[in-house]
């Protein structure tokens, strides 16, 4: 009959709610969370929605930035960037839905290149004499 009773008692607690028995104690049951956006989820069937902008200038020379606004399927945008000759590179690009990406590349200003100066011509320098001879060492023995 105590038997009995023990076995009920332990069906009752495992079967009774969000705790479990096991050899170790009494540990709290496991209901994974979804890790993924349901698709029944009205923010995740909504359109993009969003814009950006950043730039640089560090005063060393680099000067460059892009923006993007985005609504839906349409996306416009440019970037621009200073090229090592001078000139200022600059590309304005839109995507309309299934249309693809459409750039127009455009460039500002004159491409610039230094001078081709030669250097000094190559010219030897003085060979070197023979060292110096040294005597026999001196042993104390």
């Amino acid at each position: 009959m105590k038997t009995v009773a023990v076995v009920l008692a332990v069906a009752a607690v495992v079967s009774s709610g969000p705790v479990r028995l096991s050899s170790y104690g009494l540990h709290p049951r496991y209901t994974p969370a979804l890790a993924y956006r349901s698709p029944t989820d009205p923010y995740y069937n909504a359109p993009a929605v969003y814009s950006f902008d950043w730039g640089v200038s560090d005063g060393f020379g680099n000067d460059y930035g892009h923006s993007e606004d985005r609504d839906g399927h349409s996306t416009r945008g440019s970037y621009f960037v200073n090229l090592p000759d001078g000139r200022l590179q600059k590309v304005t690009y839109a995507v309309d839905g299934d249309s693809g990406f459409v750039a127009d590349v455009s460039y500002v200003g004159e491409a610039l290149y230094p001078t081709y100066s030669p250097g000094p011509a190559y010219r030897p320098t003085a060979a070197y004499g023979p060292g110096p001879v040294y005597g026999p060492l001196t042993t104390y023995g």
